[in-house]
């Protein structure tokens, strides 16, 4: 799943109270546009999850990224430049691990501070390489 040069992160959408599937749709349209400015010239691949009529945030509000190590520190910026403008809504981010669960962060810009999101992914992203290289 996870290559050793690459590491894989999921990002899914929690819209405010009472948010409709369009407007989950429309925040990770949003958030895929950011992504994709904020990383253009990186090795990243961006996928978006299809859209769905579930009522279930996790289907449609879901972007996943395959990106360089290196790079995680703009995926932090790029995530907390598009909350800032949206600080209703978080964001989980979910790095899969080989052999473990992977490892969870949601980031509400109202209980957490953009300087712990950095923290958090740059310490998932290293033990992430470490049990890369323990496979």
């Amino acid at each position: 799943m996870v290559e050793s040069d690459s590491l894989g992160i999921n990002i899914t959408i929690t819209p405010w109270e009472g948010g409709t599937l369009r407007d989950l749709e429309q925040l990770r349209i949003s958030l895929f546009h950011e992504m994709e400015i904020g990383l253009s010239g990186d090795d990243v691949e961006i996928h978006q999850e299809s859209a769905s009529r579930s009522i279930d945030p996790n289907t449609i509000g879901t972007i996943s990224l395959l990106l360089l190590p290196i790079v995680a520190e703009k995926v932090s910026d790029t995530i907390i430049k598009w909350i800032e403008k949206r600080p209703e809504c978080s964001v989980t981010i979910s790095i899969p691990v080989e052999g473990a669960p992977p490892v969870v962060f949601t980031y509400n810009p109202n209980n957490t501070s953009p300087e712990k999101l950095r923290k958090w992914i740059s310490s998932a992203v290293s033990y992430t390489q470490l049990e890369d290289n323990k496979s």
